[in-house]
């Protein structure tokens, strides 16, 4: 299906690749941010350097303006391949539909092409953009600041371990109940989509045998199976976020009682501990 669905990209296959290319520029960037405000806090703020301050706060801007652009970029260029896919795609969609066979034209109704040429694409140019940007950027993420944060501390970082297979667990599971109901959605589209077909092409008739009111309550029960899907989908998903911070904060406080007893010996630097809460952040968010 991926090989079939690239087909599409054609002219904006630059745009495409240069995406996540500026990704990793700005993750990157990203990444080392923190260890510079680090190197801030420990040799500028703490010693009472003021040049320190000066150079490395310089560096610093420089480095979130390259990250401002890179972001920037690869935006506007995964907004540009997206949208260009999705025209050659809605494109090919249409002339291969006019080459349907009658065996196609009977398992397909009206309403499920119409949805697949809507809906359907609308949904993946989203992951197409999607795709060039977070699915390059959170592993991306995810890595370098892992890498980061054992350079800092193997025994802080630690706590992923425990953490991280928790997450994935309960992540998985909430996509194993969602994804159906999601598909349940889509099956209401199409319903949906066919009930205000049959009422255009057939208004006179229904008009003529005075089943407005029938006609009413159907439609109203097309919209009602997809409220009550994706409401239910969505209160699912909306699990993921409090649970996503509850191990955030666990994360933080283990850290910061953990932290600030090797910062009281002289294990870690206060800069550091700041740097490996930074990377708690970064690696949780890339996961979810």
């Amino acid at each position: 299906m991926i090989k079939q669905l690239s087909k599409s990209v054609r002219q904006y296959k630059t745009a495409a690749l240069l995406t996540p290319l500026l990704v990793a520029v700005e993750s990157i960037i990203e990444v080392l941010i923190p260890s510079i405000t680090a190197i801030i806090i420990d040799e500028g703020i703490l010693a009472s350097d003021m040049n320190a301050i000066i150079h490395y706060g310089l560096i610093l801007l420089v480095l979130a303006l390259i990250s401002l652009a890179a972001g920037a970029g690869n935006g506007a260029t995964a907004s540009y391949a997206a949208t260009g896919f999705a025209s050659n795609l809605r494109h090919d969609m249409f002339y291969s539909i006019q080459d349907f066979s009658f065996k196609n034209i009977d398992k397909f109704s009206t309403g499920s092409l119409v949805t697949r040429l809507t809906t359907d694409v609308s949904n993946v140019q989203m992951s197409f953009q999607m795709m060039t940007r977070i699915a390059f950027r959170a592993p991306l993420m995810f890595i370098f600041s892992l890498v980061m944060s054992l350079r800092i501390s193997p025994e802080l970082t630690f706590v992923f371990v425990i953490v991280l297979p928790l997450l994935l667990i309960c992540i998985i599971a909430i996509m194993s109940v969602v994804g159906p109901l999601f598909r349940h959605v889509f099956e209401g589209y199409d319903n949906l989509n066919r009930i205000i077909q049959e009422n255009l092409k057939a208004v006179r008739v229904v008009k003529s045998f005075v089943r407005q009111d029938y006609e009413i309550e159907k439609f109203n029960d097309g919209i009602d199976y997809i409220y009550r899907h994706s409401v239910k989908a969505n209160r699912i998903m909306g699990v993921a976020m409090p649970l996503m911070s509850a191990f955030m904060y666990f994360c933080i406080i283990y850290l910061g009682f953990n932290g600030s007893k090797m910062a009281v010996y002289g294990e870690i630097s206060t800069g550091d501990l700041t740097a490996i809460m930074t990377y708690v952040n970064m690696i949780l968010m890339s996961l979810m």
